[in-house]
């Protein structure tokens, strides 16, 4: 958390005759370590680190079928930690993947115009190519960020990906805004 340029700390530093101290809300500036996600096996599934501040990989749970609140509460806490999980092998269908997506929230539609009086599952965001989509999607982008109530996050579902290309990509913002200089 960042306070504004001259906002008191709400905490002294005793040691240090009252100064401010300002370490509560930002570490020191110059190189820091990277806290970095590790390797933990849950009662439900594992999931395996698969870069240095986001990312993992995900193994031994059927997407296919409802998850337990058990199973769905780890899950849940492996997203925060980890804040992109990856799935492969789960070959969902369209409500498959929208009952999944509802356990963590409302469904919401995403289109750039949207329509509150469609289903979010009837505005499913299907990318295909051919000749004629301009592939906007392929610009860096935050899906959903200039609303005025953003989700909370996104659920992909890959059904055929090309041998090259057809990454998507992930930026770690809350690293990146930590390592701002102070």
């Amino acid at each position: 958390m960042r306070e504004p340029p001259g906002a008191p700390s709400p905490r002294r530093d005793a040691g240090h005759g009252g100064a401010e101290d300002s370490s509560m809300f930002r570490p020191e500036a110059g190189p820091r370590r990277l806290v970095r996600p590790r390797a933990r096996d849950y009662a439900s599934f594992a999931i395996e680190p698969l870069a240095a501040t986001l990312g993992g990989l995900v193994t031994g749970l059927d997407l296919r079928h409802p998850l337990s609140d058990g199973a769905f509460a780890e899950l849940d806490h492996a997203w925060r930690e980890f804040k992109v999980l990856l799935f492969r092998d789960q070959p969902l269908d369209a409500a498959q993947h929208a009952a999944l997506a509802a356990r963590f929230g409302t469904l919401t539609d995403d289109q750039l115009v949207p329509t509150p009086e469609k289903n979010p599952l009837d505005c499913l965001v299907e990318f295909t190519r051919d000749a004629s989509p301009p592939g906007l999607e392929n610009g860096w982008h935050a899906d959903g960020t200039f609303r005025v109530q953003p989700t909370a996050g996104t659920i992909l579902r890959a059904i055929a990906v090309p041998p090259i290309g057809g990454d998507t990509l992930f930026a770690d913002m809350a690293a990146a805004y930590d390592d701002l200089p102070a």
